[in-house]
């Protein structure tokens, strides 16, 4: 039989890793090993994710603010080693909407910075709002020409 955790155990490694408590460190304070406590955030970010997907549409936001936030898992990209090349090593971009009103994050998509991920986000944010995309986002902080290209081809693709 499978060891289990008990609720308030659970509770307490979740609400570490919301805190941004490293994982080492739950481990330390809460006795669970750090697979297991990998395990559950993966497990509660997926059930996190079917959520937002349910639940985020049809969404009347005009104050739409996008950005990306830059980061990177191993190593910085100009630091990858021969070895790593082609694995998930190197910069990570999260490209994130928000409602300016109402500071809701209505989607997110991570992944590179390109044109590919652009319009994946884009398209993204368009099928949740109401009425797709009748409107330019009102922020966006970046001059980018990934953004030009998948909000150009998000509006003359779209049909929502």
């Amino acid at each position: 039989m499978a060891n289990t955790l008990k609720i308030e155990k659970k509770v307490a490694v979740v609400h570490a890793l919301a805190e941004g408590v490293s994982i080492r460190a739950i481990e330390r304070m809460t006795e669970v090993n750090r697979n297991t406590i990998m395990s559950l955030g993966l497990r509660v970010g997926a059930a996190c994710q079917e959520i937002m997907d349910a639940k985020m549409r049809n969404l009347n936001s005009t104050n739409i603010e996008v950005d990306e936030i830059w980061g990177f898992i191993g190593a910085k990209q100009k630091n990858i080693r021969q070895h790593h090349a082609g694995l998930c090593y190197g910069d990570i971009w999260t490209w994130i909407a928000l409602d300016g009103d109402s500071k809701l994050i209505p989607c997110f998509v991570v992944g590179k910075r390109d044109a590919y991920h652009a319009k994946m986000f884009m398209d993204d944010l368009a099928g949740r709002r109401q009425t797709g995309f009748s409107f330019l986002p009102t922020r966006c902080t970046l001059t980018l020409t990934r953004w030009t290209v998948a909000l150009a081809v998000t509006l003359t693709t779209a049909r929502y």
